[in-house]
């Protein structure tokens, strides 16, 4: 028994890992599929670990998982974050868990943490978007660093906190005139505030009503609300692979028509222009300040005046199309991972069942474990048109629990709802716990 759930003998299970960063410890989950369908997530062994290697840490996830009672034989699948010591392909700890068990144990990476890498990566490629992050920083700064300037409203463009810089860019753009009026109040203010706070206060609000500033902030908010939304999605905790490779399929359709939509991006531009005439901004004369044009000398090229000059369309379209094209190809990289680890599996879903191949079936039967592999070819050819008129992969597996005499395709479906996701919901566990056992309450008895 786990909590107040069951651990059948006919189910398979997961392993996940959730290491503490102020100390040496780290955390075991286990994930599986109860009688009802519902993925059920429990909480094992938290453990100092006297090294950091993959083969030390896989031998640490082991040993847990025997001193549970839990049968490795039953161990599907593994899910970690990007650190090397544990996502390595030779040295890491999921590729070591394999060898000591003698067979592959699928290592899914973790969905969430690959969602904030790209966030962070998208952040990165363009100087402009570089700088208005460190602007938005700097607002933040400003504000919070002094009691009279406080404001609960502003956040932090933080690295770590997966939604951080999409609610900064949010709140920022939402209270841009609010911002603007307290800076130039405090750079009045010669009674009220000290010499070097009016600079900073004029050098911020100087810096902020500016074109690129603003048709940053106007397209980073639209980019960050999508990868947002996702990030969302990706933490439910009812969420099956499956479910999370359409709903980063459909996120990669949305970015590309949002990318190749002429309008859309013309329509960012104007409505930058508009914020921008608020603020005295001369959009025109300054994007000419900053992108003057440059003549090729003759000896490169016999007709210089021939460049062409980019409109300020067309450079802030070629600008986003490029920041675009970074998180559509990452995320088309995850997707084609998640794909090629649960394999031919995937394919009992309603979208894909009517695709199985007789490989397939040899794939799942050699995944799932199924006793009789002839019985499940036969139940998938009998019952596919069923589960197609379904709307989920869960919905599917309920309606064939309904028939007794589908045991074998009942545990295929419950062998892929058991594949994770992310390690999302139980680092958030102890990110909340942090707020409540601090320094100040470290022992158990407070």
């Amino acid at each position: 028994m786990f909590g107040n759930k069951p651990f059948g003998a006919d189910q398979r299970f997961q392993v996940w890992d959730c290491c503490m960063p102020s100390q040496d410890m780290l955390s075991v989950f286990i994930r599986f599929v109860d009688d009802e369908l519902k993925p059920v997530e429990r909480f094992v062994s938290i453990k100092e670990t006297l090294a950091k290697t993959g083969g030390a840490l896989s031998s640490h996830i082991l040993s847990v998982l025997e001193e549970n009672g839990l049968d490795n034989s039953k161990l599907i699948s593994q899910n970690y974050d990007y650190a090397k010591n544990m996502s390595g392909e030779m040295k890491g700890a999921q590729n070591q868990i394999s060898m000591r068990l003698k067979r592959n144990i699928v290592y899914i990476p973790c969905a969430v943490h690959r969602n904030n890498t790209v966030v962070k990566h998208a952040s990165e490629e363009n100087t402009d978007i570089v700088t208005l992050l460190g602007r938005i920083q700097s607002i933040y700064n400003f504000f919070m660093c002094s009691s009279k300037c406080f404001t609960k409203q502003l956040k932090s463009t933080s690295t770590t906190r997966w939604n951080a810089k999409y609610e900064s860019v949010r709140v920022v753009l939402e209270s841009f005139n609010e911002i603007v009026e307290a800076l130039n109040e405090i750079g009045e203010a010669k009674d009220d505030f000290d010499n070097d706070s009016r600079k900073e206060a004029k050098s911020i609000a100087n810096n902020i009503q500016t074109d690129s500033f603003i048709v940053y902030l106007i397209f980073m908010k639209n980019l960050l609300a999508a990868t947002n939304a996702l990030n969302s999605e990706l933490q439910k905790d009812d969420l099956n692979i499956i479910t999370a490779i359409e709903i980063l399929a459909k996120t990669v359709d949305m970015l590309t028509k949002d990318r190749n939509n002429d309008e859309c991006l013309k329509n960012l531009i104007v409505l930058s222009e508009k914020m921008a005439e608020k603020y005295s901004v001369d959009f025109n004369e300054e994007f000419k300040l900053k992108h003057c044009v440059r003549r090729s000398p003759k000896i490169i090229d016999d007709n210089p005046q021939t460049t062409h000059v980019f409109t300020q369309t067309e450079y802030y379209s070629k600008q986003f199309r490029a920041v675009y094209d970074l998180p559509i190809n990452e995320y088309s990289d995850v997707i084609a991972n998640m794909t090629e680890s649960v394999k031919s599996s995937a394919k009992l879903s309603p979208q894909l069942i009517h695709n199985v191949t007789i490989d397939d079936r040899k794939q799942i039967y050699d995944a799932s474990l199924i006793d009789d592999p002839t019985l499940l070819f036969s139940a998938i050819a009998l019952y596919s048109t069923d589960i197609e008129q379904c709307q989920s992969l869960s919905e599917a597996a309920a309606s064939i629990k309904q028939k007794q005499s589908l045991p074998r395709l009942f545990q295929a479906c419950r062998f892929l709802l058991s594949f994770p996701v992310t390690v999302a919901s139980n680092e958030r566990g102890f990110s909340e716990l942090k707020l409540v056992k601090n320094r100040l309450r470290s022992t158990i008895g407070d």
